[in-house]
């Protein structure tokens, strides 16, 4: 049978017919570079942003995470406890809705907002009780009603120089957390 490289060639005499069938290339992923499909080449970089979760899970590399809203996504290292919020704008409120990670909501220990990200939703950080730190960029201007209430656990946060509003109870029941 012909290949990417190769046309149909006769396995006794060596004569060739037609041509080589070309590659079939599959986009690049998370972990891998463009793949032909046929003979297993590669050609280009991984696409190190190019996940494809199915559920809360990436098929091609394990990491755990997801789109949240239209402008952000969000990753979770169960090594080390960490969810990181990236995108921009303003984050969606989470009021009365089970956050995408929910499912990690016990195992979360540290949150990282990125810069870009300008407020926090109402809600949106509720009741992750082994939070520990959270790292705000300076891009966050807004924290709204209950965004961190009832994370029992909160110890380290600094508030960004330019954050112009705190919403009602954004720190509701954080008995460590005591400087505001």
């Amino acid at each position: 049978d012909a290949d990417c490289d190769t046309p149909k060639t006769c396995s006794r005499c060596g004569e060739t017919e037609g041509t080589p069938l070309d590659h079939n290339w599959l986009d690049a992923t998370c972990s891998a570079p463009e793949t032909c499909s046929r003979c297993g080449e590669t050609r280009g970089q991984i696409m190190p942003d190019n996940h494809d979760y199915q559920g809360t899970v990436c098929i091609h590399c394990g990491r755990i995470g997801g789109k949240w809203g239209e402008h952000h996504s969000w990753h979770f290292d169960p090594t080390t406890g960490k969810l990181t919020i990236s995108g921009t704008g303003d984050l969606p409120s989470m009021a009365g809705i089970n956050p995408p990670w929910n499912d990690y909501a016990s195992a979360i220990t540290s949150l990282e907002l990125e810069e870009g990200i300008t407020s926090v939703g109402e809600q949106d950080f509720f009741l992750l009780t082994n939070l520990q730190k959270v790292e705000l960029p300076e891009s966050v201007t807004y924290i709204y009603d209950h965004a961190f209430s009832s994370c029992y656990a909160l110890k380290e946060l600094e508030l960004p120089e330019g954050l112009l509003y705190i919403g009602n109870y954004a720190f509701w029941s954080c008995p460590q957390y005591t400087t505001i």
